[in-house]
């Protein structure tokens, strides 16, 4: 059976035992792959593994959605614990990402760089647009924000030799399963947006996204683009999302709420997905 296990997320009420931190890191089991799916801020997803009884030595790929801190700073305590060198991220995975407060810059990016890669000889694919690793799974990257009612957030930024630009996120990567009645979406943050992201995909396989896993991006969206989200995704033929992260509680209640055909889930450290 393919599976998603949660290894990391804000919340552990589904497993009290469990570390959470704000981030992500998922253990996906798809026929005889095993890939770990981005790695939290920390270790934490580590001491998770071992409690849930997941061998991180039988990971095949790391895939890491984007180089926001709390989905890489997990790596290289990874890669010097386990033997798994192949990693996947988009092949502009290492520009430098920072936001802003109070009109102050600050980095939140990656806890390290390529030379880390090269000392621990790490086989990094760098994905433009589509990577594909099996018959039935693959990796986009490079998706641009195409719905007017998902503004792309306005306190991240790309540091740059002229300066500070907003960031558009083109650097963010999603996994997909392609199955027989339909697409399984796997998402780190959605920052160029989630409908703009099932559209893409949809394009590109010719098929249906049925189920999103992951976060959406919307813990301070308001509730009219939230309702708006929801009424895409359906629309778009979507059944299922199990949501975390930064999605926010609002959207689960929203479509409750709604009365929509979308069953809606929240995930926590421990829960397991079938795929």
């Amino acid at each position: 059976m393919n599976t998603c296990t949660v290894l990391l997320e804000n919340d552990n009420s589904h497993f009290s035992h469990a570390k959470s931190a704000h981030g992500l890191s998922l253990y996906l089991e798809i026929d005889d792959l095993k890939i770990l799916f981005d790695t939290g801020p920390n270790s934490d997803f580590i001491y998770n593994a071992n409690l849930l009884k997941k061998n991180l030595n039988t990971i095949d790929s790391v895939v890491l959605s984007h180089s926001h801190y709390d989905h890489c700073c997990g790596y290289p305590e990874f890669i010097n614990k386990y033997r798994c060198r192949e990693l996947i991220c988009s092949d502009r995975f290492f520009y430098d990402k920072y936001g802003v407060s109070d009109g102050v810059y600050y980095y939140k990016g990656v806890n390290f760089d390529e030379r880390l890669l090269n000392c621990f000889v790490i086989h990094t694919s760098y994905v433009e647009k589509t990577l594909k690793l099996s018959k039935h799974i693959f990796v986009h990257s490079n998706i641009e924000n195409t719905e007017d009612f998902e503004p792309l957030p306005d306190s991240y930024f790309i540091k740059e030799s002229d300066g500070y630009h907003r960031d558009k996120f083109l650097d963010e990567s999603v996994l997909v399963i392609d199955n027989k009645d339909g697409l399984t979406l796997i998402v780190g943050c959605s920052h160029p947006g989630i409908v703009s992201i099932v559209k893409a995909v949809s394009k590109i396989h010719n098929k249906k996204v049925k189920t999103i896993i992951g976060g959406l991006h919307l813990s301070k969206a308001k509730k009219e683009r939230i309702e708006k989200t929801i009424t895409a995704l359906e629309n778009e033929g979507v059944e299922k999302v199990y949501l975390g992260h930064c999605t926010g509680d609002k959207m689960v209640k929203l479509i409750t709420k709604m009365n929509c055909k979308i069953e809606a889930f929240q995930i926590s450290t421990g829960a397991v997905i079938d795929l």
